[in-house]
């Protein structure tokens, strides 16, 4: 995002919305499973549109066939 000069409240959004994944105590793919779009926006800093971008990047691991069971 930042090659791609993108505005800085949009880099900094995501980066927030990284940590506070990355320090989830439960898998985030567990969290989609059980409660959908609604279980990803229950993250913190995590909104409607990130949780829909994080839900893209899950779909794009199941069809993938990367990491964990999705």
């Amino acid at each position: 995002m930042e090659l791609d000069n993108a505005p800085g409240q949009r880099v900094w959004a995501y980066r927030k919305a990284a940590w506070a994944i990355e320090d989830l105590e439960q898998d985030v793919g567990l969290i989609y499973r059980q409660m959908g779009r609604k279980g990803l926006e229950g993250i913190e800093n995590v909104g409607p549109r990130l949780a829909e971008v994080v839900e893209g990047l899950i779909s794009e691991m199941r069809t993938s066939g990367y990491g964990h069971d999705w």
